[in-house]
């Protein structure tokens, strides 16, 4: 049995993996699935009702905002090893620490137990360093958008935090505006494919073992110097700047970025 409603959702070449459409569709018939590259795309399934939820969440559709001169501040982190675990100037945990103290949340990229990258909430401070660091693959968002939106109506602060047709793609599908609502997106250079992240780890652990941590901007050797740096439970390490690194040097000449970042509209003084 098919769908009796056809449903036209952003092309390919447009779409950035955002899923505010799935979270957006009343009757779940929207799911986030991986293409041959690895990135993850919606599929409707039966049930679909052509009631065109997911069109009006989806960013593509938006209208785009028109540019204006925004304020800029300078800024870093006072506290030299808060910046050494940051990838820049450790301003993230600063705003971070803000919303917490005030009994807000906090959401940003953090890796799984298998090392694959997932937007996940954060409520105390001992769990900000998850979300810490600079992690050169696109993030899982399913389900993140309405927790969001639940914890806002609930009157709660809320610091979203990710690339910018992620932020893009949460104010579309909230609507309305929210005073409660902080949102700091990334100077991105495009998001790779978790695919080739994962088989980019396997190749790393063979022969090695486990991952135990990863780091694509390790500082220890300062900041111009940041180099990758993967470390294994048997306690041994590798580590070599990142452009020395297939990965890196694959994510540096844009390689296996997801398409949409090849014609990014979101990284641009329109953005909210």
């Amino acid at each position: 049995m098919s769908n009796q409603f056809e449903i036209h959702l952003a092309p390919r070449e447009e779409c950035t993996g955002c899923a505010a459409c799935a979270s957006a569709c009343p009757k779940g018939c929207i799911s986030m699935e991986a293409d041959g590259e690895g990135f993850s795309r919606p599929a409707v399934r039966e049930g679909c009702t052509g009631c065109g939820a997911c069109r009006a969440a989806c960013p593509v559709f938006a209208a785009v905002q028109p540019p204006k001169e925004p304020a800029v501040f300078a800024a870093w982190n006072k506290d030299r090893a808060v910046r050494r675990r940051s990838a820049s100037g450790g301003v993230f945990p600063i705003l971070a620490e803000d919303v917490l103290a005030r009994g807000g949340a906090v959401y940003g990229a953090a890796f799984d137990g298998t090392f694959r990258l997932v937007h996940i909430c954060v409520t105390s401070p001992g769990e900000l360093s998850r979300l810490q660091g600079a992690k050169y693959v696109q993030s899982d968002l399913s389900g993140v958008y309405p927790k969001v939106r639940s914890q806002l109506k609930q009157g709660r602060t809320v610091l979203f935090s990710g690339t910018p047709c992620q932020v893009a793609g949460l104010y579309q599908y909230l609507k309305e505006p929210y005073d409660t609502l902080i949102t700091c997106d990334l100077v991105c250079h495009g998001v790779p494919s978790p695919e080739v992240w994962k088989r980019y780890k396997e190749e790393l652990e063979r022969g090695k073992g486990p991952l135990q941590s990863v780091s694509f901007r390790d500082k220890r050797d300062g900041w111009s110097r940041a180099r990758f740096l993967a470390e294994y439970e048997d306690q041994s390490a590798d580590s070599a700047p990142l452009a020395k690194t297939p990965y890196g040097r694959g994510f540096g000449m844009a390689l296996f970025l997801r398409p949409s970042c090849y014609r990014c509209r979101y990284a641009a003084p329109g953005r909210r």
